[in-house]
């Protein structure tokens, strides 16, 4: 399936985006690896923390409206990230 989705972007001129795809999501599905009788899995049962990520990611960049680069956007973004995890480190409350 993710073959097909790689190969009709390639097709229609997409290539970064489907050179992209092909390399990183495989490593977002990996939670469907586990075994459906897991303690983990069970746990993994909403995307509250994903929502909450993305809902962080568009508030901060809607405020620049435009980047002068893809470098740019992405350490915008991976330095929010990497904030999120250390606030989510150093919480008591456990998330998973």
């Amino acid at each position: 399936m993710l073959g097909r989705t790689v190969e009709k972007y390639r097709r229609e001129r997409h290539s970064e985006l489907a050179d992209w795809m092909e390399e990183n999501l495989p490593e977002g599905f990996t939670v469907y690896d586990v075994v459906e009788k897991d303690f983990a899995r069970r746990r993994l049962r909403t995307t509250n923390m994903v929502e909450f990520q993305n809902k962080e990611l568009k508030k901060r960049t809607r405020v620049i409206r435009v980047f002068p680069n893809k470098e740019a956007l992405l350490r915008l973004a991976s330095a929010l990230l990497v904030e999120l995890d250390d606030k989510w480190l150093s919480e008591t409350k456990a998330y998973i």
